[in-house]
């Protein structure tokens, strides 16, 4: 009975997961209409935001049923394992609009720079008023 339980939550997490990722992406035509800019632009890197998103979510899962799982941290909207992130760590971010808690929350904690990239203008604008000195912002896209 316990295996059969078991295989009931794997199945509603991995259908619950699917189920939001659909929307998810469902959801990025719409928005990538709202941001400053060209459409395309704004659309890829909408996808690329939601595939790292589901890939970071995968991975979540998996990494936290393991012997890790008292081990990770949270800043803003990511978990890590962050034992091996020290003061002359170099962290990069892509993409990041208006949300920029994990890299501010992260510099500060370890008192790393953390570079930051994203091409939109609103991000462009958001981040003039970011007084952190090891936020080091770069108004272009990085393509991988």
């Amino acid at each position: 009975m316990k295996l059969f339980t078991l295989i009931a939550k794997i199945c509603n997490i991995i259908l619950v997961g699917f189920w939001s990722t659909l929307i998810g992406f469902s959801r990025i035509p719409g928005n990538a209409k709202k941001y400053e800019g060209n459409f395309l632009p704004n659309l890829i890197k909408l996808i690329l935001d939601e595939t790292i998103k589901t890939i970071g979510s995968i991975w979540h899962f998996f990494l936290k049923n393991r012997k890790h799982k008292n081990e990770l941290e949270t800043f803003g909207n990511y978990r890590l394992l962050s034992r091996f992130i020290k003061s002359n760590s170099i962290i990069y971010s892509c993409g990041v609009a208006k949300n920029i808690s994990f890299d501010d929350q992260i510099s500060k904690k370890f008192n790393c720079d953390v570079y930051m990239f994203d091409p939109t203008n609103v991000s462009n604008k958001f981040m003039k008023n970011v007084t952190n000195p090891r936020l080091k912002f770069h108004n272009f896209g990085v393509w991988i």
